[in-house]
């Protein structure tokens, strides 16, 4: 009883860290999009919010896998 206990709050654990990774990174996304045209100059505009766009991306793809490497 005692097992089946700890692996449902290790669950929810999981569950909750990997919720609260995608979310920050869907914030990063946004706040991205919102503060680069502000602080670049237009040049390099395009190349700065590539970069971002990609890392956002990147890091999306990565936190299930992390999740998984953790258990």
């Amino acid at each position: 009883m005692g097992v089946c206990r700890w692996l449902a709050g290790a669950l929810a654990v999981r569950a909750t860290l990997t919720m609260i990774g995608k979310a920050a990174i869907t914030y990063s996304y946004a706040l991205i999009y919102l503060y680069t045209p502000e602080i670049y100059p237009t040049v390099v505009r395009g190349a700065g919010l590539g970069v971002g766009t990609l890392m956002s991306r990147i890091g999306g793809v990565v936190a299930p896998l992390i999740a998984d490497l953790v258990s």
